[in-house]
């Protein structure tokens, strides 16, 4: 193990307790397990999002439910991100996510 594979996290005090409480029920056999394991799941889930979001859209196609991309509808998005970015909140448009996202 390198120098590099190493990182070192703080958690607050209730964090380490619910941490240590698992380990020591046995869900996991150390507490870098159970790390490994979170980071994994969110990363799963982030990456099941995408997937569905593509998912969704490609229904959309099949199903004709789709607008042309005109130069107007191209600067309102254009506008709409930028607006949004500057006020530093994500994109949340209903057709961004699927609604069970």
């Amino acid at each position: 193990m390198t120098i590099e594979d190493v990182m070192h996290i703080r958690f607050a005090e209730a964090d380490k307790a619910f941490i240590a409480h698992q380990v020591a029920q046995g869900l996991f056999t150390s507490e870098t397990e159970l790390v490994r394991a979170a980071v994994r799941t969110m990363r799963e889930r982030q990456e099941n999002r995408f997937y569905q979001a593509i998912q969704a859209g490609a229904d959309d196609v099949r199903h004709g439910r789709t607008m042309p991309l005109t130069e107007a509808l191209k600067a309102e998005i254009v506008e709409n991100g930028i607006k949004r970015a500057k006020q530093r909140k994500p994109y949340t448009h209903c057709d961004a996510l699927p609604d069970n996202a």
